[in-house]
């Protein structure tokens, strides 16, 4: 039946641009997408589950009262609704991060990731001005031997920002005008670090499973 419900949902969608959520309860498991995050900054963890049709861009799914349930480490996720819908539960931080998905009849599907090393930014410290004009570096604890880069992230009112993956060795340079100006001459400016690790789907789902671990700091940048 779910099988016959999941062509039906497709169907629909293409006659249909932007059409809502569907019943997970009418959908095959094997017809469903998972994508489980975990998300660690400032001594907490935060855990999402979204459930997609087919793909990570389909129809979203919001679980039916037909004992679709998710659980991390034991604890259930509430659904939130806003402009789309996801499952979140907010914990103490773990080495090991389990997601257990379980349906009338079937499972518990099991899913896990470890968290990366929690990033310490050493520096700048918070609030320091910073000419544009000259290099700066931005240091963090190098304390991930198997890191496979980390994100960095600076963006303000008044500059263009920067997005780029650097190696996770503990120090990077921002040099003399990379930082362009884009408005004011001085505003704050946001510096973030993320590393990230993928964990291990059940092999019965379909879907992905990351957990990243965040510091951030900011600056005041100046010509």
């Amino acid at each position: 039946m779910r099988k016959w419900t999941l062509l039906i949902a497709l169907c629909t969608c293409l006659v249909f641009a932007g059409c809502p959520r569907q019943n997970s309860c009418y959908i095959d498991t094997a017809g469903m997408h998972f994508t489980f995050r975990v998300a660690e900054k400032d001594g907490q963890a935060t855990v999402t589950a979204l459930f997609t049709v087919g793909n990570a861009l389909g129809t979203e799914l919001a679980l039916g009262d037909c004992g679709d349930d998710i659980t991390v480490n034991g604890v259930p996720l509430q659904e939130r609704r806003g402009a789309f819908v996801w499952y979140e539960a907010v914990m103490d931080p773990a080495e090991l991060y389990t997601f257990e998905f379980v349906r009338e009849g079937e499972g518990p599907y099991t899913s896990t990731v470890e968290a990366p090393p929690p990033v310490n930014i050493t520096a700048p410290a918070e609030g320091t001005s910073i000419s544009r004009a000259a290099d700066f570096d931005i240091t963090w604890d190098d304390n991930y031997e198997l890191s496979p880069g980390i994100g960095l992230v600076i963006g303000g009112p008044c500059v263009d920002g920067i997005l780029r993956e650097v190696g996770d060795s503990g120090a990077y340079t921002i040099q003399a005008g990379e930082l362009e100006q884009n408005g004011a001459d001085t505003c704050d400016v946001n510096i973030s670090l993320t590393r990230i690790t993928n964990g291990t789907m059940d092999p019965l789902l379909n879907g992905t499973i990351a957990a990243r671990t965040v510091d951030t700091t900011w600056i005041t940048t100046t010509p």
